[in-house]
């Protein structure tokens, strides 16, 4: 959840300056797990980690990175994300890329992102969690 969290913001972030977003909303939906992992150190999974061992062959393994190069960028929470088998580690791809330092490869967070970091494991949006509708709710609202 905590992945989904950190792409959300950036998200929002991205297309604030376009349309209007309840940014308290959005907010107070992100995970409120006081157990989470840091900013950027939950574990990366993927279909196949997730996957039983039956689909396992039928998913197949892949990586992308095949499609990384010098010019690659990366989010800043990549260089946070702990080494997990399945996955691309940050030591494969400093070595696909032949650099020591994949820092200087990263984008800089936007201002939401930036706003989401620092608040990250506050408790004071915790109060308020949104209530969405249920099916019975919703009904006749369309």
């Amino acid at each position: 959840m905590e992945l989904a969290d950190i792409t959300l913001a950036w998200v929002v972030g991205e297309i604030c300056p376009f349309v209007g977003i309840d940014t308290d909303f959005v907010e107070k939906s992100l995970s409120n797990n006081p157990n989470k992992p840091k900013w950027g150190e939950s574990t990366p999974h993927n279909a196949y980690t997730s996957s039983s061992i039956f689909t396992r062959p039928i998913l197949g393994r892949e990586n992308r990175i095949a499609l990384m190069t010098k010019d690659s960028v990366l989010h800043p929470s990549l260089l946070l994300a702990p080494d997990t088998k399945g996955m691309v580690t940050i030591s494969e791809l400093k070595k696909k890329l032949g650099v020591s330092d994949l820092k200087p490869q990263t984008w800089a967070l936007n201002e939401y992102e930036e706003r989401i970091r620092t608040f990250w494991h506050d408790v004071f949006r915790d109060t308020e969690v949104p209530q969405f509708e249920t099916m019975n709710e919703a009904e006749g609202l369309v």
